[in-house]
């Protein structure tokens, strides 16, 4: 009897465990952006996702722009502005979100000529 107690416990302790495994993610994938025009192009593109306070925002891009500019941005639900990232060069940039909400990702870009790729993922801390 006291050996199938054993038995038990560790099965469900073994269980807890590979759930915990398989739910835990210490990054989470954002979302993409890619902007590849060869004609004047002027618009937007957005990426929405939920976060958490604390959790650490990583964005990555490389940009070759023939003509034109482009901007990025990071707002919460209220569209509010929290961070503007600088576009004028090739980046690897780490932003700690300060509240949980819903947030935004923006890619804007006028009278634009040229390929941008953005990469956006969660870590938690």
């Amino acid at each position: 009897m006291i050996k199938k107690l054993h038995i038990i416990l560790f099965l469900f302790l073994f269980c807890i465990m590979v759930y915990l495994i398989v739910n835990y993610k210490s990054e989470k994938r954002v979302g993409t952006i890619t902007i590849n025009t060869k004609e004047l192009e002027s618009g937007n593109s957005v990426i929405t996702f939920k976060g958490n306070e604390g959790e650490q925002m990583e964005v990555t891009f490389d940009s070759n722009v023939s003509q034109g500019e482009w901007h990025l941005q990071l707002t919460d639900s209220d569209r509010r502005v929290l961070y503007t990232f600088e576009t004028d060069k090739s980046i690897n940039e780490k932003y700690r979100l300060p509240e949980s909400s819903d947030f935004r990702l923006e890619a804007a870009y006028e009278g634009f000529v040229g390929k941008v790729r953005i990469k956006a993922i969660l870590k938690k801390t």
